[in-house]
């Protein structure tokens, strides 16, 4: 929210930043790793792993030489300050990703390090926030939560999870967005669902969703819009044929189809518990 000086008009209003990056989002971007992934009173790792997590950024992340690589805790920390305060903006947020892939195995740790990432990307009003370890321009928070609700990994929808991710990976990519398959992905994730709901694997979507309507008491407007939706990707000159000239894809039909297809993805969850 806005400050008080703002607010009485004594000091500008921060704008979103999108294509920047100050000072004070720098900052407050290192203080969360500094605080909750390398140092200080919740650190999750011992000093060993410190470095293990060092090394890995220096030869991985950075593609610097092995042998310059940090030999200690502090060492590592005046370049990663270095590093936050200096580099291009866009690499700041290429290395809260890499930290993500680094920590794929401790679940917990990610939940707390999104949760934190998150209060200061809207706090310092960034343009983005972190979703299912992936930096996102999507920033209502509606739409977040159903992306992250989804997003998670979790028998027996795993693959509608998978699907769901690489939509938002396609349609979150700055330099090189892929909308159309991003749209593909978001309505394999509908099929996906449905398919589990009825356990044949084998179905198609229409069948699958008519057995959900008898089954599970799903509102026929729904299965309407979603046969709708699901059409307009797969007829003669739609999405998830050939490319045509007819339909472009851009940046709006990605999301909306990314958050309509996860919400909708939650709602059969939901309803098959019924």
């Amino acid at each position: 929210m806005d400050t008080f000086s703002e607010r009485q008009g004594l000091t500008p209003t921060k704008t979103i930043q999108i294509s920047d990056m100050d000072q004070a989002l720098r900052n407050s971007l290192w203080n969360v790793f500094r605080i909750y992934v390398f140092n200080g009173p919740r650190i999750p790792y011992e000093p060993d792993e410190v470095l293990e997590f060092a090394r890995a950024i220096h030869i991985d992340f950075r593609k610097l030489p092995y042998d310059t690589a940090p030999d200690s805790r502090d060492n590592f920390y005046l370049l990663m300050t270095s590093f936050f305060q200096r580099d291009p903006w866009f690499e700041v947020y290429n290395f809260i990703e890499f930290i993500f892939l680094l920590m794929a195995r401790r679940p917990d740790k990610r939940i707390t390090l999104t949760t934190n990432l998150n209060f200061i990307l809207e706090r310092e009003r960034s343009g983005y926030r972190v979703v299912a370890d992936i930096i996102t321009p999507i920033t209502n928070e509606t739409e977040l939560s159903e992306i992250a609700k989804i997003s998670s990994p979790s028998d027996p929808f795993s693959a509608t999870s998978t699907h769901i991710r690489q939509s938002l990976k396609l349609y979150s990519d700055r330099e090189n967005p892929d909308y159309r398959n991003s749209v593909k992905e978001a309505v394999s994730a509908i099929e996906a669902t449905a398919k589990v709901i009825v356990g044949d694997p084998k179905a198609t979507l229409g069948k699958a969703l008519a057995k959900i309507e008898e089954d599970h008491q799903l509102h026929g407007a729904f299965k309407e819009g979603v046969s709708k939706l699901y059409g307009w990707t797969s007829d003669a000159s739609g999405i998830r044929h050939a490319l045509s000239d007819v339909d472009k894809i851009d940046e709006a039909d990605a999301r909306f189809m990314l958050v309509s297809c996860s919400a909708f993805c939650n709602y059969l969850i939901s309803r098959s518990k019924t």
